[in-house]
């Protein structure tokens, strides 16, 4: 069989070992397969949801550290500048 020849769509046929393998495959290899149903994910989905709450609430402390560190600074200075202006006025 020529190298160049393409196959229809509809056709499974494996190229590394050059043979038609559709009933080797663990899936359906055409439309009038059988539907493939996904098994009870809720146990995958929820440990995927818990893995995700985790680094989003690790990067969010980070987060809202940085902030608290940033208001304290703003309120000594704001503090700091209030003094200078009644020093000076004096």
């Amino acid at each position: 069989m020529k190298d160049d020849a393409k196959k229809p769509d509809l056709v499974v046929f494996n190229e590394e070992t050059q043979k038609y393998d559709a009933a080797l495959k663990p899936y359906g290899t055409s439309a009038s397969s059988p539907v493939i149903k996904p098994t009870n994910t809720a146990t995958w989905t929820a440990d995927g949801v818990r893995r995700v709450n985790k680094i989003l609430k690790g990067k969010f402390d980070e987060v809202k550290k940085e902030y608290e560190l940033l208001m304290e600074n703003f309120n000594i200075m704001t503090c700091y500048t209030m003094l200078n202006l009644v020093l000076n006025q004096l």
